[in-house]
């Protein structure tokens, strides 16, 4: 899977499972939220900047939700929910606590820096 999109028109998904291939869409209201206009979800100025504004829980909830979706459908193919909403409620409480930000901290620590 590439990316998920919580607009209006939603994700064409392709799912293979024991040899064979399910064709499906995905909505916002699949995660339990509502869809997001397109306008909404663009980065705004600096992509990095925009990016670390997410890990920080500083963007507001329509930026926040499709990096909560795509969050989601990689906690449900890990199997930690077969529930897709339970599995965005997941993603939403691993932001909203702090841990991405901090996860992102500490694997920026581990990689070496170039030009040092």
């Amino acid at each position: 899977m590439d990316e998920v999109s919580v607009c209006v028109g939603g994700t064409r998904v392709a799912k293979l499972r024991g040899g064979e291939i399910a064709e499906y869409d995905l909505f916002a209201h699949d995660f339990g939220i509502g869809p997001a206009s397109a306008e909404s979800v663009c980065p705004i100025g600096d992509k990095g900047a925009y990016s670390l504004s997410l890990l920080k829980g500083e963007a507001d909830k329509e930026r926040s939700s499709i990096v909560l979706a795509n969050a989601a459908i990689l906690l449900y193919l890990a199997q930690m929910s077969g529930d897709l909403q339970e599995c965005y409620l997941m993603a939403r409480e691993v932001l909203e606590s702090g841990r991405a930000h901090k996860k992102m901290l500490a694997v920026r620590e581990m990689v070496p820096r170039f030009g040092k």
